[in-house]
């Protein structure tokens, strides 16, 4: 799966600073709602977080099974475009 998919947090097809904020306010506990088929931040795509094995999982866009601080950051990077993602994908998805 792409990582502009992962990172994409309110599907809108633009990674913004607006993803960024999902991806702190899920790890501050302060769940927001996305539109109906576009996955909450941790949910793996169409599977809960807490499912053995379910990769990738929405806002992991370092791809190690869980949504820190470090995704927050690389998605930040993404939405400043410090970072080039058009290659980038998570191994085995």
């Amino acid at each position: 799966m792409p990582i502009t998919e992962i990172a994409d947090i309110d599907c809108d097809d633009q990674i913004t600073s607006t993803d960024v904020l999902a991806v702190l306010g899920f790890l501050g506990g302060i769940g927001a709602a996305n539109d109906p088929g576009c996955p909450a931040v941790g949910e793996g795509h169409g599977q809960p977080q807490s499912a053995q094995g379910t990769l990738p999982l929405h806002g992991d866009v370092d791809c190690n099974a869980k949504v820190d601080a470090m995704d927050a950051l690389g998605v930040l990077r993404m939405a400043g475009h410090v970072t080039a993602v058009g290659a980038m994908e998570c191994a085995g998805s």
